[in-house]
């Protein structure tokens, strides 16, 4: 488990790392571990910015879903620190790469309890963001 800040709360969060249980990491695996935590709050930052245009691009259609409880589970905000107690980062997982630093993160949203939030960082850049499907 690592520490991480995101909308001003710290949150522990499960590390992953795909591989066989007697498998140790691999380098490339290793180096994106490290490069990701080297630049965490430039990334969380990002992430936060991120997460906060792709709401607003489902934002209509779950309040449509929600009707009369919309505002509890898909408030309408103006900025990205009002997602606040809408978005919990659950997971980081680093899969089996050969040439590129991948970094996979799973957020917990209140908007889709189900598929929540995916976000996959391919060399520290955000090349993903999408339901946790998207980046599995």
């Amino acid at each position: 488990k690592d520490s991480y800040v995101l909308y001003g709360k710290e949150f522990e969060i499960i590390l992953f790392v795909q591989g066989d249980e007697s498998e140790i990491p691999t380098s490339i695996q290793k180096e994106a571990y490290i490069e990701f935590n080297n630049k965490k709050t430039v990334l969380l930052n990002e992430i936060e910015e991120k997460i906060f245009d792709y709401y607003h691009s489902v934002c209509e259609e779950y309040r449509d879903m929600y009707g009369e409880e919309a505002d509890l589970y898909a408030p309408i905000v103006d900025e990205p620190s009002q997602l606040k107690g809408f978005v919990k980062p659950q997971s980081i997982m680093i899969p089996k790469q050969k040439d590129k630093r991948i970094v996979n993160i799973l957020f917990k949203t209140k908007w889709d309890l189900e598929m929540g939030i995916g976000i996959q960082l391919v060399d520290e850049q955000i090349e993903i963001i999408g339901v946790q499907s998207d980046v599995l």
